[in-house]
């Protein structure tokens, strides 16, 4: 949350913020809301919402979409948050009864081992999944939002590779100009590597499989062939060798599931990944 705070000097006018639930902090979506950026984020289980400004209460959020949408899977409802009532769109998904279950027997194994019951207000609230942004309905239907939200997992891997990979976030020395300089060539190293991922990644789709990133840092790291690109160029013998890995060792491991990158490319949408989660027996990023 502290973090979270830090950003808003960075944020500019029609920006997109996405929030998982550590960066939530209501203070902070007011401020992004109020510089005329936008933000999404997931609603915390411990996060008071109201259906009024003047409301003294909380809302029951499942009981109310219980009764209300009862037969919707997807409910879209103008609604304020916390004390401070801060106006927003929550956006709800009613999750599978198998992910429904499995979140709750998760959440009694949670309160056992703190000697807690559960609340039943919180433990309903696990049937669906449920979004706050403001959006205008106009601009993006409640039908898309979950979709949408999965991208920041997509950013996450790219910053997690480079941070992983490249240390880019690791500059050794105090001295100005060896920083600028570190800073810039692991830079360029991270515009090469994009670009040869790029170009692994067209091969891989014609055959049906997708590359990973993790992998073509690790295979590029290896034998300095990085260092060896940056000096030398990529030579014709070099690609070749490098699209002879493809198959072998650069894609990711095959699986009855789809990954989250290629259900966005495909345009599945974020109620049909439940459905994946009935056939496959699988969970979507909660």
């Amino acid at each position: 949350q502290k973090l979270a705070q830090k950003h808003i000097e960075i944020i500019n006018t029609g920006d997109l913020i996405i929030r998982d639930l550590g960066f939530f902090d209501v203070t902070v979506l007011k401020l992004i809301q109020n510089t005329g950026a936008f933000f999404l984020s997931r609603l915390p289980a411990c996060v008071s919402v109201y259906l009024n400004k003047n409301d003294k209460k909380p809302t029951d959020l499942a009981k109310y979409i219980n009764q209300k949408f009862k037969n919707n899977s997807t409910i879209d409802i103008e609604v304020f948050v916390t004390v401070e009532k801060l106006p927003c769109r929550l956006i709800a998904y009613r999750v599978p009864q198998e992910l429904s279950d499995k979140r709750r027997r998760e959440a009694n194994k949670s309160a056992q081992k703190r000697g807690q019951a559960p609340e039943a207000a919180k433990l309903n609230r696990l049937d669906f999944s449920f979004f706050l942004i403001n959006v205008p309905a106009g601009i993006w239907s409640a039908e898309i939002i979950g979709t949408i939200y999965t991208v920041r997992w997509q950013i996450e891997l790219i910053f997690k590779s480079w941070k992983s990979g490249l240390q880019i976030n690791y500059l050794k020395g105090t001295n100005e100009h060896r920083i600028r300089c570190l800073l810039y060539a692991k830079l360029i190293s991270v515009v090469i590597l994009n670009a040869i991922y790029n170009l692994l990644d067209w091969y891989a789709q014609r055959l049906g499989r997708e590359i990973s990133l993790h992998k073509v840092m690790n295979w590029l790291k290896r034998d300095n062939k990085m260092g060896n690109i940056i000096i030398h160029g990529l030579s014709g013998k070099f690609m070749t060798s490098l699209i002879h890995e493809i198959s072998k060792t650069l894609c990711k491991d095959i699986r009855k599931r789809k990954t989250t990158q290629s259900c966005l490319e495909q345009g599945i949408s974020f109620e049909d990944l439940y459905i994946q989660f009935i056939k496959n027996k699988y969970v979507i990023a909660a």
